[in-house]
């Protein structure tokens, strides 16, 4: 099917069902509150408190929001977001997934009665979430019976504000509620993100049994016992697990989390003491 007759097809396919809502904003600039030691988004519109703009920034046009671009699956339907992740639309190569989609899956029907939630979803879905960069000490290699530090930058708060069609105020924000430590041994451990600090002041530890080996070394070096039975080096996964919450002129209301892992392979020895004779 040729792109022009499939955006066709498509354009009035949306045009039949009618239920489309304008209303998401993307999260657009984005600035740090020295104060707050917090990331501040702000959506389209005025927030509370704020003074009124004025001269050019006054004059400058409200940007369109973002068209509705993805489809998602969610529970056995299909829904249009104007935010990733799902099924990017826009690109040419995703053209007979998406018709195979809307012309075999059934459509989600719109909400009803509660459309803040999604909105809030769809919006903190959409927050650049920071994966963690895990750094390991001893560098480059960890030592049998010797703690291992593990250390992740715990990234800055987001919150996201901004004015909807009634008049109310949404504000959405975000955060790390715990860092998850899989040490690739079979021993994994959340942690409160604050504690993963640079040797020697972070609490995030592990002490590894069993050295990690090359397989020739396994076989034919008389030590080769002592080495782990597969691995060559131990996958450390560390997981930022972020929480999301929004409220629209109430209290605070969690809308779940989401997890970001990185894995990182780390080789372990082991160091023998051994006795000199004067």
């Amino acid at each position: 099917m040729r792109r022009t007759a499939s955006i066709r097809y498509v354009a009035l396919l949306l045009l039949s069902v009618g239920w489309l809502t304008v209303g998401f904003d993307t999260p657009a600039d984005c600035y740090f509150d020295a104060v707050l030691q917090v990331k501040i988004c702000e959506g389209e519109g005025t927030i509370p408190g704020d003074r009124p703009p004025t001269g050019e920034r006054a004059r400058q046009p409200k940007p369109a929001p973002p068209p509705f671009r993805y489809i998602q699956i969610v529970g056995g339907c299909y829904l249009w977001s104007r935010y990733g992740p799902g099924l990017d639309t826009g690109d040419v190569n995703n053209e007979q997934a998406m018709l195979q989609i809307i012309t075999t899956t059934p459509r989600c029907p719109p909400s009803v009665g509660e459309p803040v939630p999604d909105q809030a979803w769809q919006i903190f879905r959409s927050f650049p979430l920071a994966e963690p960069v895990p750094s390991l000490n001893p560098e480059g290699g960890g030592i049998t019976g010797y703690p291992t530090y593990l250390a992740a930058a715990n990234p800055t708060p987001i919150i996201h504000r901004e004015v909807l069609g009634d008049g109310s105020t949404l504000e959405v924000r975000a955060w790390v509620e715990s860092l998850n430590v899989d040490w690739g041994d079979g021993w994994a451990l959340a942690h409160d993100p604050t504690e993963a600090l640079p040797y020697p002041d972070g609490a995030v530890t592990h002490i590894y049994k069993t050295k990690t080996c090359p397989p020739d070394y396994r076989v034919t070096h008389p030590s080769g016992r002592n080495c782990h039975a597969t691995l060559e080096a131990y996958p450390v996964t560390a997981t930022f697990t972020w929480a999301g919450e929004y409220r629209n002129g109430g209290s605070w209301i969690s809308i779940g989390t989401l997890d970001l892992p990185t894995t990182v392979l780390y080789d372990v020895d082991e160091v023998f003491g051994v006795l000199i004779d004067p």
